[in-house]
Parts: C-alpha cells; sequence; structure tokens
C-alpha cells in the first residue's frame, strides 16, 4: 500500500504550531517567576534564607553527630551558628552554610518562643539560644524576621521541620 494514501492534510502538528505553543508557554513562566519574586519583602527572603539553613545544620547534625547551636545577634542584625567541642561554644567559622550572616539594614531578627532565655546582662553571645542535637530530640521554637512592610516567623516544628509564616498566619512554606 502507498503511504501518501494513509496521510491527510490535518495529520500531525505544524512546525508553526509548535513554535505557538512553546512561546505561549514561555511567556507562562515567565509571568509566574515575575510574580513569585517581585512580591518578596527582605524579612521574606531572609526568613527564607534562615529556613534552609536551620535546615541545613539539623542535616549536618543528625548525619555528623556534632552538637550544634544557633542564636540571633543581641541587637537583631544577624545570625550566628556555634559548635560544641571540648566543653566550650565557638562559633562556626569554617563552613560556608553555617558562618555568621549580617542582615540588611531594614530587617531585625528576634526569638519569640522555645529558645533558651538571656539574662538581661548578657551583652555578647557566648552561647546558642537554640540547640540541635545528634539524636533528632530538638525542642520547637519561633524566630520573627521583621521589616518595615512585614512580620515573618520562622518555626521548627514538633515534627522537625521548619515553616516560613506571615505572622499571624496558620500556615507557610516549609523548608
Amino acid at each position: 500500500m502507498d503511504r501518501a494514501a494513509f496521510r491527510s492534510p490535518q495529520a500531525g502538528v505544524s512546525l508553526v504550531e509548535v513554535l505557538a505553543a512553546v512561546a505561549i508557554i514561555a511567556l507562562l513562566s515567565g509571568a509566574v517567576v515575575v510574580y513569585w519574586t517581585s512580591g518578596s519583602s527582605p524579612a521574606r527572603e531572609a526568613a527564607d534564607r534562615l529556613a534552609l539553613r536551620l535546615s541545613e545544620v539539623r542535616e549536618h547534625v543528625l548525619v555528623t553527630g556534632e552538637t550544634l547551636g544557633f542564636s540571633a545577634d543581641i541587637d537583631g542584625s544577624g545570625w550566628r551558628f556555634f559548635r560544641f567541642r571540648d566543653g566550650v561554644w565557638t562559633v562556626v567559622q569554617d563552613h560556608p552554610a553555617l558562618e555568621p550572616e549580617r542582615l540588611g539594614a531594614q530587617v531585625r531578627l528576634r526569638f519569640v518562643d522555645g529558645a533558651l532565655p538571656r539574662r538581661p546582662a548578657d551583652t555578647d553571645i557566648v552561647a546558642p539560644e537554640v540547640l540541635f542535637d545528634p539524636g533528632g530530640f530538638d525542642a520547637p521554637f519561633d524566630y520573627e524576621l521583621r521589616d518595615r512592610e512585614s512580620r515573618i516567623l520562622v518555626r521548627r516544628t514538633d515534627a522537625g521541620g521548619f515553616q516560613v509564616d506571615a505572622a499571624g498566619a496558620d500556615r507557610g512554606r516549609a523548608a
């Protein structure tokens, strides 16, 4: 049988139709990316970074067996991770993801709930507010990041995960 007999003018998709479909998908994808990235406040971006760092610390602790800790700076301008070795807490300086981070001038970080309380006289950070246990028995906690526009909570849940929520919201993005 002749192959030409089975083909019709409507069979298949032309190159122009495929290119038009790809262009439409690209435009929609671009609009979604612009929508999701343009609405981020500095506090939300810092909260997302912090949640990722905290998740990384938790994984690091579970894999290596080290005891690590976390604390906001006294003035709320950043955060630090600590390592417990030889009976002393020291600031982590040798791990790129766990080095101290400074926030922008408009963002402030403070603990809200669940952290080890500091004494009012503490003017320098020598120990963490939050501990990460190698056995995975970490207590829940909340930290707040605030800028002029928004208040964002970073929560360690009872299940061990981390959530980023707008303050007062019931649900957030898990990290």
